[in-house]
């Protein structure tokens, strides 16, 4: 099935399938855990915090990690060809949610539920063995419930520590943001995406209309019930706010169904990157 790299649309993702270089064995689970908070990136202080660590940000310093990636260190330089093939691939793969310049502000972001991660900030705190760990295992599960995938199947260990590099680089400011695509960007890799599901036979053309209509109205939705201070859990925020908007007569419920529906096939398939 083909993969459109559709930025915008990786807000609606939980589940995703994407094609990356030849994938390496992978280490075996270990057992034993040891606290992250034991190995930062560097040491926190008051002046290196400056009072911009957000609680997430601390409950992510004292959650504990297996050991055999607590005690990881990248063996990929920080050099400008780790950080130019690590800007590669998170221009392709993360820069959807977390945003081009990794505050976690990208356009994909919007439907999520915890919000993207400011990544930019993170990792000028945690250590390599954490951070691998997050990329390599994702957080759909606990402690984490976030709509990011596990990377290790997609990304090569190689590619997976050139992305920590970049972003490394990217929160201390030795690289600049990437410019945002512009509105007929995101309009273009929208409708590449649709017309990709529909020639697949996923969905109909009625069905693709219907949600690329809701879709402007969903994500406005989803990022006032977040900054709100409104959570659920990822399975049961859309089907919430769909709900929301029908009684709200912001949606009809059929175009809510319909929504719900297209958004449940594309989910499942991994149709959406």
């Amino acid at each position: 099935m083909k993969k459109v790299s559709t930025p915008l649309f990786i807000l609606l993702l939980l589940i995703l399938a994407a094609c990356g270089p030849e994938m390496p064995a992978e280490h075996s689970a270990a057992s034993s855990e040891t606290a992250v908070t034991t190995q930062h990136a560097k040491p926190i202080t008051e002046e290196s915090a400056s009072g911009d660590i957000s609680e997430r940000a601390r409950g992510m310093m004292n959650i504990t990690i297996p050991e055999e990636y607590a005690v990881m260190r990248s063996p990929i330089p920080a050099d400008a060809d780790s950080i130019a093939r690590g800007g590669a691939t998170y221009a392709t793969h993360c820069s959807s949610c977390h945003g081009n310049s990794g505050t976690g502000d990208g356009a994909g972001g919007a439907m999520l539920d915890p919000a993207p991660a400011n990544v930019a900030r993170t990792s000028q705190i945690l250590n390599d063995g954490y951070l691998f760990w997050r990329i390599s295992k994702g957080g759909l599960g606990e402690p984490f419930n976030s709509g990011m995938i596990p990377w290790e199947g997609i990304l090569s260990e190689d590619a997976r520590w050139d992305v920590l590099n970049y972003v490394r680089a990217l929160g201390s400011g030795e690289v600049q943001a990437a410019t945002d695509a512009t509105a007929e960007e995101i309009a273009q890799q929208q409708a590449e995406m649709l017309e990709t599901a529909v020639s697949d036979n996923l969905i109909t053309v009625e069905q693709a209309a219907v949600f690329s209509g809701a879709r402007t109205t969903v994500e406005t939705a989803m990022s006032e019930r977040r900054d709100g201070g409104c959570s659920s859990s990822s399975e049961d925020v859309m089907p919430e706010l769909l709900s929301e908007l029908a009684l709200a007569g912001k949606l009809t419920q059929s175009d809510a169904d319909t929504f719900l529906d297209v958004y449940n096939i594309l989910n499942k398939a991994g149709v959406l990157q």
